[in-house]
């Protein structure tokens, strides 16, 4: 009997530790809720906005406790940023050409624009731009990273002398992306290869114009 009763309490104390190690074997509890909660605070931003976005809306959504969120983020606002922050990100091409390359990184752009949250967030976050100062220092970050790889496009067509001299990357990359941005998430009109191919040819082509335009130019007699 007392080795029958050893082996009960050698099994009774092994059933832990199997549960244990099989919890091991899969993806730990909190990454699981904290994924959850991330994904149903993009949601709702897609769907009603930061107005109508609140902490007790995503715990419903999530399927957790307000105390679950609030463990990881004191207010919503940090809620939003980790959120926004799991977007995916525009990658730097290396075609060896500036064409090349803002062919890639456009179409590249109109991919995560359609294939992910951002695309139904970004047109929420445009139309409260301006009602929370905080949020939109938040959303202004956002943008300037996720703008950065064009910028650099432009700057490496700058120094390779396939852009002329002076020409501004900033603005040279707003006239790229805002006709692709306003087709895609505000008339919602197609946006393919052919249509990318002719935002560059445009933009690129006046820039080029532009500056042989200026250079050409006769002084003005005083």
């Amino acid at each position: 009997m007392a080795s029958r009763l050893r082996r009960r309490n050698l099994g009774a104390k092994a059933r832990p530790l199997a549960a244990g190690a099989a919890a091991g074997r899969g993806r730990p509890r909190s990454m699981v809720a904290e994924r959850a909660i991330l994904e149903a605070t993009l949601e709702l931003l897609a769907q009603n906005g930061i107005s109508g976005f609140s902490v007790e809306a995503v715990a419903t959504r999530a399927g957790v406790g307000k105390a679950t969120i609030y463990r990881r983020w004191s207010s919503k606002l940090p809620l939003v940023v980790d959120a926004i922050t799991t977007l995916p990100e525009l990658q730097l091409p290396d075609s060896g050409t500036l064409r090349g390359d803002f062919r890639q990184a456009l179409g590249n752009l109109v991919t995560i624009l359609r294939s992910s949250p951002l695309g139904r967030v970004l047109p929420q976050l445009v139309a409260e731009h301006g009602g929370d100062r905080d949020l939109d220092h938040v959303v202004g970050r956002y943008l300037e990273r996720r703008r950065a790889p064009l910028v650099e496009i432009a700057r490496r067509g700058l120094s390779r002398g396939e852009l002329p001299a002076g020409c501004d990357a900033d603005m040279l990359v707003d006239l790229l992306v805002g006709p692709i941005v306003n087709r895609l998430l505000f008339s919602r009109r197609p946006v393919g290869a052919a249509f990318i191919d002719l935002v560059i040819a445009t933009v690129l082509d006046s820039a080029a114009g532009h500056r042989r335009g200026r250079s050409s130019a006769r002084p003005l007699k005083r």
